[in-house]
Order: C-alpha cells, then sequence, then structure tokens
C-alpha cells in the first residue's frame, strides 16, 4: 500500500473521533457501582455524601493547585463527623474513597513516597470488599494506575514503563500480576467488560501521551511499556479492544523499519473508530512520516 494512501486513510480516521463520550458514560456506571457498596455499609448514606462532598471539593482544589482551600475542605470533612460510634466496615467506606484524595494530596506536595503509600492503603481496603462487591477490583486497577502517574511525575521512567506493563498484562491478556504484595488475578472475559475498556483506555491514551513527549527515547519506552503486547499481538481475548493490539503492532513494525500490512491497516482504521482520543493515530501517521522504509 502507498505511503500516501495509508496516510490518507489514517488522516481520516481521525476527523471521525468522538472525544471523550463513551468515558463520562463509562465512568458514570463506575460510581453506580460503589453505591452498592455505601448502601450496605454506611448507616447513614446522608451523612457519606456530605463528607464526600467535601473530600470532591479539596480534590477539585488540588487540580487547580489550591492546596491550602483543599486542605480546608478536608479539615471542614473531618470536623463535621464522629467516627465514634462506627463500624469498622463503615469506618473503611469512608477511607476507601478520602484515602483517594489524601494520595493525591501528597502527590500535590511532591510527597512521591507518601503518595504511593496511602494509594497502596487504599488497595488493601479493595482488598477485604472485593469478594462481595466484585466490581472494587477495577477500583484496585485505578489504584496501580494513579501509582504509574506518580512514577511518571518523579520521572522515574523504569518504574513507570513496568507498572504499565503490569496494567496491560492484566487488562488486555487478562493475566494474573503482581504490584509488590498486591495480586491482580485474571478474570472471566465477561467480568464487568465496561469497566475494563474503561481502565484501558485510560491506561493506554495516557501512555501514547507519554511516548509522544519523550520521542527521543521512544523505541525504549514503547518496548517496555508494551513488551507483553508485542509478542502477542495475535492473541487479543477481548475484541472491544481489539484497535490496541492493531496500534501496537503498526507501531512496532514502524519502529522496526518493517513494510505495514494493507490489511493491518484497514483494520485499524474500522477499530480505531472506537478511540476516543486521537493520539494514538496521530503517533502513528508522525513515525509513518519519518520511516525511511519504502511503503508500496
Amino acid at each position: 500500500m502507498n505511503k500516501d494512501v495509508i496516510l490518507k486513510i489514517l488522516e481520516g480516521s481521525q476527523s471521525i473521533h468522538h472525544f471523550s463520550e463513551e468515558i463520562v458514560i463509562n465512568s458514570e456506571i463506575f460510581s453506580e457501582n460503589l453505591k452498592k457498596l455505601i448502601k450496605v455499609y454506611c448507616k447513614n448514606s446522608t451523612l457519606y455524601f456530605f463528607y464526600m462532598n467535601y473530600y470532591n471539593n479539596a480534590l477539585n482544589e488540588a487540580r487547580k493547585n489550591n492546596l491550602k482551600l483543599a486542605e480546608r475542605n478536608i479539615k471542614k470533612a473531618k470536623s463535621n463527623v464522629d467516627f465514634t460510634d462506627f463500624g469498622k466496615d463503615e469506618i473503611n467506606i469512608f477511607n476507601l474513597l478520602a484515602f483517594t484524595v489524601d494520595a493525591y494530596m501528597l502527590y500535590k506536595k511532591d510527597d512521591f513516597r507518601g503518595s504511593i503509600m496511602k494509594t497502596i492503603e487504599v488497595m488493601e481496603l479493595d482488598n477485604i470488599y472485593e469478594k462481595q462487591f466484585s466490581f472494587i477490583y477495577f477500583h484496585k486497577i485505578q489504584q496501580l494506575h494513579n501509582i504509574s502517574r506518580v512514577y511518571l511525575k518523579c520521572n522515574e521512567f523504569k518504574k513507570f514503563t513496568h507498572t504499565i506493563d503490569i496494567l496491560l498484562q492484566n487488562l488486555l491478556l487478562n493475566r494474573s500480576v503482581n504490584f509488590e504484595n498486591q495480586t491482580f488475578e485474571s478474570k472471566d472475559v465477561n467480568f464487568y467488560l465496561d469497566l475494563r475498556i474503561l481502565m484501558t483506555y485510560q491506561v493506554f491514551f495516557e501512555v501514547i501521551h507519554f511516548i509522544e513527549k519523550n520521542t527521543e527515547n521512544e523505541r525504549l519506552h514503547f518496548n517496555e511499556c508494551f513488551k507483553a503486547i508485542i509478542d502477542n499481538t495475535d492473541e487479543f481475548i477481548f475484541d472491544e479492544l481489539i484497535g490496541v493490539f492493531q496500534w501496537v503492532a503498526i507501531k512496532n513494525d514502524l519502529l522496526n523499519g518493517k513494510v505495514l500490512s494493507e490489511v493491518l491497516i484497514s483494520n485499524y482504521f474500522e477499530s480505531s473508530k472506537k478511540f476516543s482520543d486521537k493520539t494514538p493515530t496521530a503517533s502513528i501517521i508522525r513515525s509513518l512520516n519519518t520511516n525511511l522504509v519504502q511503503q508500496d
């Protein structure tokens, strides 16, 4: 297939993305599942949502770097709730979401080790409730993704790419993996598929953005993040995520100076319609424009 034809196909695929729509819908599903946990263990759900409203305000302020205002919101939350008569489970549910904000606050204060340790505390709480509320497994996956972000923030690229490899092995290849003392087991292929898709795309898109910002070490970072997928591009399990495998196969061929498969490009054109971010296709186009191998 001629290089100009490939570019035309890929550039055409970029114009049909519906940015963020899928992410918003699936995020609502995740929130609805959390309400089930709250209903069982929180005797006073109104108090819980009052408490978490302050924590959510704190999170929003921290994202805008208004850390003092964020701390004020957290202080208000704690001063208005007396945990003296709370049972252990109810305290745990309050902490399950509050600790995620606490971890983010530590991250914003550049206490990266503290942020990771607090995030691992969240994972320990996830472990307690996963058997009864199986969807919580993907909350735990989200915490591992957060740890990868901490590594990226402090430029620990080796730890970042290793954590991404662990995430993608689990999410895309359905393998059981370990991070420190935490285990992430393989699941039935239909197990909360909507949440698997949500988590996978969140990780995938962020990795592509990272690679595009670090093109001087592109091949190294690509190989480290996607090494398990590179060796298993034909072993996809989830049809809904085949576009990720196809992207990896195309990118790998370009980085290794190979001629692209016409069938692979055509299939990617169709599967990438599910992407809510243009960056993966833009990354392929950039590599294609700098690739010296004749595409014909």
